[in-house]
């Protein structure tokens, strides 16, 4: 008989995407790889928080656009594991929006393959007909192409908690509002390799400087118990 059972890995780490020739990455041992393609963003550590800031300009994790220039932290992640992240602070994408795009803005976890395979679980928002309008996005790019799978409504710029569970191919989304009571989105499969990397991103599509912050980050790992039953 078989059950599974999360040991936690790791705690708090982010990362970001890359565009034409990217800059050297900056790495902390606690954190993670920073990934800053336009070299125009950058992060901070603000107590147990990290905070990335992203320059009003268009900053994409958009493979079916070319843009994959959006900020972000990762690290590797192998086999099955859970990842999930507190976010926090206002989301208001304002001003004049980036050509060719209505104003958006979002922050969330990132699982990637490559460039061209990826998955984000996001807190977003976009500005419609005067209208900010802010919902979680749960979306895959596979071979470049977008494959929308969940997106939900929400109320405000509350604090939120999101979830990324990776079994095999298979990756399941969640969203909470405190960190205890989750609502489950997907699942989404996608071929995947057993090495992966994951971690946080902030996409800017406003002429507006935009924060993310992030919190309680937090990595498990999920392995087999194998459970041996004795006969007396």
């Amino acid at each position: 008989m078989h059950r599974t059972v999360a040991v936690a890995l790791l705690s708090l780490w982010i990362a970001y995407p890359a565009h034409t020739a990217d800059p050297p990455p900056q790495r902390d041992e606690l954190w993670g790889e920073f990934i800053d393609p336009d070299g125009d963003s950058n992060y901070r550590q603000d107590g147990d928080a990290i905070v990335i800031s992203v320059n009003g300009t268009a900053h994409d994790l958009s493979a079916e656009l070319g843009r994959m220039n959006a900020p972000r932290i990762l690290r590797g992640a192998s086999g099955d594991f859970i990842a999930q992240v507190k976010l926090s602070g206002s989301l208001e994408p304002e001003g004049m929006p980036i050509p060719e795009r209505v104003p958006f803005q979002a922050s969330g976890l990132l699982l990637m393959k490559d460039d061209q395979n990826y998955i984000r679980l996001e807190r977003a928002a976009i500005l419609r007909d005067g209208e900010t309008v802010r919902y979680i996005n749960f979306e895959t790019r596979e071979n470049g192409k977008l494959i929308p799978s969940q997106a939900g409504r929400i109320r405000d710029d509350a604090d939120l908690w999101l979830r990324i569970e990776r079994h095999g191919k298979k990756v399941l989304g969640a969203v909470s509002p405190d960190g205890d009571r989750w609502t489950s989105l997907g699942p989404i499969t996608l071929e995947l390799p057993d090495d992966l990397r994951i971690g946080i991103a902030a996409v800017n599509a406003t002429e507006q400087p935009f924060e993310a912050r992030f919190e309680c980050f937090r990595l498990f790992s999920v392995v087999p118990e194998t459970v041996t039953t004795v006969k007396p």
